[in-house]
């Protein structure tokens, strides 16, 4: 169910959750009985629903049973929290493209650091400096002291959620390859390991096995390649697949057997199964992509 049809049925005004529990059984027509039947008493859902108060697991059970995702339920239990995620989420974006943007929102998390002295704070400035510098090629005159900041940071925890993985997927380019390649099963279990749907942890996969190709094609470490590209076959195998994953994993893989022993057949054969962008429209990726071949080839005078 998408979010805006959330709000439509439950509002955006914050429950407890058993306010939010009792509006969801109301709407999937379940009465008291048959939600509480073999996980607690009648009364105790009663209760339950009037104070607020549920214990985790029984709220999981119950939540199965109404078929309801844990979180769709808590997004819901405050929706005004996740607006504010979601509107932090289109910032970052847009402080990547926009050099006043990218300003204004660096300053906004030093003066966060300043206030509360969360390293979190520092980070974020130090994550949208360094993509911004990066997509516009420019230069970072702190990027060492940048790396060794964000690295201590990710690498104090014990264990990553999705918000690491978002930055580590987002600055992998300030490190070096021994060290992307020694956190490389790290990152693959913490991507498998994430409580979140199975499309939306594809797509970070696929993300993930992107970045560490390309970076290592663009480095010129073929040793890595072939280690990423067997990642990426091993996401391209889940059922939540698509043809575009497939095609950019047939491509890099051509293009690695292009760059050891160039053969003009296989060239023409790589370059036609990108002819389905055109096809579909997607010129971007199809220009982008295109254009990467072109250079790494050209980096090797083939």
């Amino acid at each position: 169910m998408h979010n805006c049809i959330f709000f439509e049925l439950f509002g955006t005004m914050p429950m407890n959750q058993g306010q939010l529990l009792k509006k969801i059984r109301l709407s999937r027509k379940i009465n008291q009985q048959q939600l509480a039947r073999g996980i607690s008493s009648q009364s105790a859902l009663s209760r339950m629903e009037k104070n607020g108060h549920i214990d985790s697991s029984i709220l999981l059970r119950f939540l199965d049973r109404l078929d309801i995702q844990p979180i769709e339920f808590f997004m819901l239990v405050n929706p005004n929290s996740f607006q504010e995620s979601q509107n932090y989420s289109q910032r970052l974006y847009g402080a990547y493209y926009n050099q006043a943007e990218n300003q204004h929102l660096i300053q906004h998390e030093l003066t966060l650091y300043d206030k509360t002295k969360l390293i979190k704070y520092k980070i974020n400035a130090q994550r949208i400096k360094a993509v911004y510098a990066k997509i516009h090629n420019l230069e970072l005159d702190d990027r060492a002291e940048m790396t060794k900041d964000i690295q201590t940071y990710l690498f104090a925890f014990d264990t990553w959620f999705l918000s690491d993985v978002l930055l580590y997927l987002d600055v992998l380019f300030l490190f070096d390859d021994t060290f992307i390649r020694s956190y490389h099963n790290r990152m693959v279990r913490s991507l498998d390991n994430l409580p979140i749907s199975a499309i939306h942890k594809h797509h970070l996969q696929i993300a993930y096995a992107h970045n560490t190709t390309v970076l290592s094609f663009d480095r010129g470490n073929l040793l890595d390649v072939r280690l990423y590209l067997k990642t990426f076959q091993q996401f391209i195998s889940s059922p939540t697949r698509t043809l575009t994953d497939t095609i950019y994993y047939q491509t890099y893989s051509k293009l690695l057997t292009l760059e050891q022993s160039f053969d003009q057949q296989l060239y023409h054969q790589m370059i036609d199964d990108l002819s389905v962008f055109k096809k579909f429209g997607h010129m971007n990726e199809y220009d982008n992509i295109f254009e990467f071949i072109q250079h790494e080839l050209s980096k090797r005078n083939l």
